[in-house]
């Protein structure tokens, strides 16, 4: 009876090994859902739909006054690897004004360690441009 026991406690002990007991990875959808919307901190701005992104920044105007557009756009996909998702920002072939970045990046947005790192109320993302923290829904013209 006591090997009966031990055996079928080593049994269920690995089936919880396998099974693993951290957190388990959100779905797709329930990180769409929370990652789409605008995201601003004063001259920045940030777009994400269900599949396409739009970052924009002004900025001085070197040869003139006034401000000047920076913007480059196109499509972002949520990739689950090594235990996280990733929005990975595929690159814009041509940026406004922008000569210098393309905005391809990839950006953690969960992992198994530390869980969302975007921020659940508010969430929060970088800038493509400068990294400047981005919040979501606090823009002035919403």
């Amino acid at each position: 009876m006591k090997k009966y026991l031990i055996l079928t406690s080593l049994v269920f002990a690995g089936i919880l090994s396998i099974t693993g007991c951290g957190p388990q990875a959100p779905a797709e959808a329930e990180i769409r859902a929370m990652i789409v919307g605008t995201y601003c901190e004063g001259d920045y701005r940030l777009e994400l739909t269900d599949s396409t992104y739009m970052n924009r920044k002004f900025v001085k105007s070197p040869l003139r006054s006034g401000m000047v557009r920076e913007a480059c756009n196109g499509t972002y996909t949520l990739v689950y690897e090594n235990e996280s998702w990733i929005l990975r920002f595929e690159a814009d072939d041509s940026p406004g004004n922008s000569l210098f970045n393309d905005c391809k990046q990839d950006i953690v947005v969960w992992n198994k360690t530390d869980q969302f790192l975007i921020g659940t109320e508010p969430v929060t993302l970088t800038d493509l441009f400068d990294q400047v923290v981005l919040t979501k829904d606090a823009c002035d013209d919403l």
